[in-house]
């Protein structure tokens, strides 16, 4: 089984650095990508998509410069159909918006880690049980 892919999507890099290392602590094996911006993370998506190696999820602040994360996830599901986009974020007003496009399977609330940790798993855990994180 292949170790699943996240990326973190998050313009202060300190907490861009902490998720990782809280994902790749919490969840061994899992390979755990930063991306600063929303356009860095675009280039990141359609690069490893080239080379056959897509994210499972993508994890992704709302509020960054030049682009949003409802817009990022818009994106991202052009260029990785299979991935799935959660969104971590501290405006709740957008959770409503996120969940209503269709863009985000899961929002969880700054900084709620252990829900951000438990989200994780969950969804990762249905895409193994799917066939499509394997």
């Amino acid at each position: 089984m292949a170790a699943p892919r996240i990326l973190v999507v998050e313009d202060e890099r300190v907490l861009a650095e902490g998720l990782r290392y809280l994902l790749e602590t919490q969840m061994p094996g899992a390979k755990v990508d930063v991306a600063t911006s929303a356009h860095e993370a675009l280039e990141t998506l359609r690069a490893e998509a080239a080379r056959g190696r897509p994210f499972d999820l993508v994890i992704t602040d709302e509020r960054m410069p030049r682009m949003s994360g409802v817009q990022l996830l818009a994106q991202l599901h052009e260029i990785a159909p299979g991935a799935s986009g959660m969104m971590f974020t501290a405006y709740p007003e957008t959770v409503e918006r996120a969940m209503k496009e269709g863009r985000a399977v899961a929002v969880v609330i700054k900084p709620d880690f252990s829900t951000l940790l438990g989200t994780t798993r969950a969804l990762l855990t249905a895409r193994a049980g799917k066939g499509s994180a394997a």
